[in-house]
């Protein structure tokens, strides 16, 4: 009798540490379906994939006569999750909607959207997002709130950064263009070789010395600073900085040369 107690624990122990993982893939899963609206769709799938390789077991599905079914529920779920978000069209029209409700102002194009300062370009399995020609990122398969949650973390980031050591930043640019030239445009690149001397650091950074270009282009520095530019010539075209415009979204403005004015 006790080899069987023995046998029966050992297997009630086997069972329980099977049950595991299910249990902790079925609430993923769960939780993951009912923010749908919101989850991200890799991060869906992924749970959906953790629940399959879990309840991949035959004294799993003997415990559990259900999870076949809870497996295939799951299933059919995350393959309409797909095709809801690869409609391009619902989800720009969804996302005008939500977009305008949550603020933002709003420009639609044939081919993008703007939102703010940012640019959208959907695809049926994603969304890429650009600030000016500088990728911020591209979602898989979002959903709208998915990516106005997106702009909004991305949004505020930017403004956080941009405005940190902004005094250090403004005030090395302003030296370095009284150094260039008293009255005449200058080169808004030498302004930041000026400020941040090392390459690798401006290419870290290049993102944030754009929002900072477009805060001293629209009126949003700190302390009043602002930056007057030139149209460049046919010359410059190919150097130029695409700022996007904080005023009239899908906009931007083409940056070579100006000038840093001081409050």
């Amino acid at each position: 009798m006790a080899e069987q107690l023995k046998l029966a624990l050992t297997e009630a122990l086997d069972l329980s540490k099977a049950l595991r993982p299910v249990n902790q893939a079925l609430g993923g899963v769960i939780k993951a379906l009912e923010n749908a609206e919101t989850a991200p769709f890799p991060e869906i799938s992924r749970k959906v994939s953790a629940l399959e390789r879990a309840a991949d077991r035959d004294p799993v599905r003997k415990a559990v006569p259900s999870l076949d079914g809870a497996v295939s529920e799951a299933r059919e779920r995350l393959g309409a999750i797909s095709r809801e978000r690869g409609d391009v069209l619902n989800r720009r029209e969804h996302l005008d909607r939500l977009a305008r409700d949550r603020g933002w102002a709003a420009s639609h194009k044939e081919r993008y959207d703007a939102l703010g300062p940012f640019r959208l370009d959907h695809t049926e399995g994603s969304t890429a997002v650009r600030l000016g020609r500088l990728p911020l990122g591209k979602l898989k398969a979002p959903s709208a709130a998915e990516i106005v949650r997106f702009l909004e973390q991305a949004r505020t980031k930017l403004e956080t950064e941009a405005t940190r050591n902004w005094d250090q930043f403004i005030e090395s640019a302003y030296r370095r263009q009284q150094e260039l030239s008293m009255s005449e445009p200058v080169r808004w690149k030498q302004l930041v070789q000026a400020s941040i001397p090392d390459f690798n650091e401006r290419r870290r950074k290049a993102l944030i010395v754009l929002y900072r270009l477009a805060m001293l282009i629209f009126a949003r520095a700190p302390g009043g600073w602002s930056f007057t530019c030139v149209p460049p010539t046919l010359g410059e075209q190919r150097e130029a900085v695409e700022v996007p415009d904080f005023d009239h979204p899908g906009e931007t403005v083409r940056v070579v040369r100006g000038r840093l004015l001081k409050p």
